[in-house]
């Protein structure tokens, strides 16, 4: 069942949840998203594309903030570029973490590869 929020949107909406924030829709137009620190803002319930990529931006730099600190310990999997403007991430042999459909897995950003090789 969808959450009633901009569709793009509610994959975040999953992950901020799951990170510990709440987001819920207020005044019937609005949603407010709140980190667990207490700290909270506010964006449309349907955007327009320019809104909604602001929003996007926001709410991955406030998950980003409320992600566990990195380690000393370097992770098994480092993020390398793979020319085409993405990363993936390779062991320390250099072979590439496979998706569920055996092809190396990618991200838009390194910064996203590297939270997803603290979480592995």
């Amino acid at each position: 069942m969808g959450l009633g929020i901009n569709k793009d949107l509610e994959p975040l909406v999953r992950q901020f949840r799951k990170a510990g924030g709440t987001v819920e829709v207020r005044k019937s137009t609005h949603v407010r998203w709140t980190m667990p620190d207490g700290t909270w803002f506010q964006t449309g319930l349907t955007m327009n594309s320019a809104s909604e990529l602001t929003a996007r931006r926001r709410i991955s730099s406030a998950l980003a903030e409320m992600s566990p600190e990195p380690t000393d310990e370097d992770p098994p999997w480092q993020p390398t570029p793979d020319g085409k403007g993405k990363f993936w991430l390779v062991d320390a042999g250099g072979n590439p973490q496979l998706n569920a459909s055996g092809f190396p897995r990618t991200f838009s950003s390194e910064t996203a590869a590297r939270q997803a090789a603290r979480q592995t």
